[in-house]
This record gives structure tokens, sequence and C-alpha cells, in this order.
């Protein structure tokens, strides 16, 4: 019974994020960018970084 309460629930959840109503509405994407440094290591953080300012 529990299983197929919760098969339902995700269904529901899965159903109702695939609408098409809100999203962007200005087209511009948001994104977050976790890091554990800082930007000037020249590794991942930064190469991280420029991709994000390409968007």
């Amino acid at each position: 019974m529990n299983k197929l309460l919760l098969f339902i629930l995700f269904e529901g959840i899965i159903f109702l994020s695939c609408s098409d109503k809100g999203g962007l509405e200005n087209k511009i994407p948001k994104v977050s960018l976790i890091i554990d440094g800082t930007f000037d290591d020249k590794s991942f953080n930064e190469s991280a970084l420029n991709g994000v300012k390409k968007l």
C-alpha cells in the first residue's frame, strides 16, 4: 500500500514538473555555481565560472 501511494505521489510530481506554465518568463536562465575555493585557481572553478558567463 505504501509503495503504491509513493508511486502515485512521485508520478504527480513528475507530471506537474513537466507542465509548460511558468518557467523562464524573460528567457534568462538562473544558474547556481557552488565552489570549494576561489575562482582564481586556474582549474575547475575558474573554467566553470567562464562557462556560466557564456550563458
